[in-house]
């Protein structure tokens, strides 16, 4: 096998060291000046063949374990080549070790050797599309199947699995599956929490989860400790802790002072609370322990049975006053 590529080499290197000034013809094979031919008797290169429709050069080795085709570059009707294209081939299929580059019509196709066969592994179309594990790309790189990118030495990775996208920087911690495509499918973010900083949308959503619960944003609504908001704009499983709360809550019950206003008696709200157990107007115990309380609408409702008992105080101080008068004026009728 040495001896044939030395004998090759040492052909091509006489011929272009030689200049040689003549033409011989033999057999389709010809020396012009310093150009060889093979097949043809005008060659336009160091080295020119010419074929008709198939064949080409190649390197073989003739017995053992490298017995075939070593190399090989021309034209064959092989499959997988198309159309008798040029290719330039390593190996051979059957020995699982080949390897096979193709140009058909403006696209380079690389074919590897398997036991099924010959498996395209890479193709670049003729209006520059990459397409790995496709024979079809349709962007700049289209990749059929997982595919890593990393940096320092594997330290740092982006790593798509068909399902997850892994991303880890190793200054920054470990990280982890940062989208899934979930079952039901959901799409989720910071899966399982391997990001256990939590999640960040834009700069001030964040979303953490731990051992109290986890918290929620759905169609616009907030739950915190819990995966239901039942149609609140905020729901908190939990105790809440604020400097302050505003409410915007109308109208305010100072209609109650109007002259207009008619205060219910005394004895009407007796009645009431006889068979009713709670206040006029006031949500009963049931009521609050099913559906809680709106803080609004309850500080309405507490303002204007203040105001209401102190127009009842109001009216009963006046009464004092009207029997202190008598009193005292009978008191001075009779002294």
């Amino acid at each position: 096998m040495i001896k044939t590529y030395v004998t090759l080499i040492a052909l091509v290197l006489a011929c272009n060291s030689s200049y040689a000034q003549f033409s011989t013809a033999v057999l389709g094979n010809t020396t012009t000046n310093d150009n060889v031919g093979i097949g043809t008797q005008t060659p336009i290169n160091k080295l020119s063949v010419l074929t008709n429709n198939l064949g080409g050069i190649s390197i073989k080795g003739n017995s053992g374990t490298y017995q075939g085709s070593d190399f090989f570059i021309g034209r064959t009707s092989t499959s997988p080549v198309v159309g008798y294209s040029p290719c330039i081939q390593f190996g051979e299929e059957s020995t699982i070790y080949g390897a096979l580059i193709q140009s058909h019509q403006g696209q380079f196709q690389f074919f590897n050797a398997a036991e099924s066969g010959w498996h395209e592994s890479l193709r670049i179309t003729a209006g520059g599309l990459v397409g790995i594990g496709t024979s079809t790309p349709d962007c700049s790189l289209t990749v059929n199947g997982s595919f890593k990118v990393f940096t320092n030495n594997n330290s740092n990775y982006f790593l798509y699995n068909a399902a997850d996208v892994v991303l880890k920087f190793s200054e920054r911690g470990t990280g982890g599956r940062a989208i899934v495509h979930d079952f039901d499918n959901r799409l989720t973010l910071n899966y399982n929490g391997d990001f256990t900083g939590g999640t960040l949308l834009g700069k001030y959503a964040f979303f953490t989860e731990n051992a109290s619960g986890t918290s929620f944003l759905s169609n616009g609504n907030l739950a915190i400790g819990t995966t239901n908001a039942h149609g609140f704009r905020l729901a908190v499983n939990g105790n809440i802790r604020a400097q302050e709360i505003k409410v915007e809550a109308g109208p305010w019950p100072d209609y109650v002072f109007k002259p207009t206003y008619k205060l219910p008696s005394l004895t009407s709200v007796k009645a009431y609370i006889d068979k009713n157990q709670h206040l006029p107007e006031m949500p009963s115990k049931t009521t609050v322990a099913k559906n809680g309380v709106k803080l609004g609408e309850m500080n309405k409702l507490l303002l204007k049975k203040v105001e209401e008992l102190t127009l009842y105080l109001i009216r009963q101080q006046e009464e004092i006053e009207k029997l202190k008068s008598a009193v005292n004026k009978k008191y001075r009728a009779n002294n």
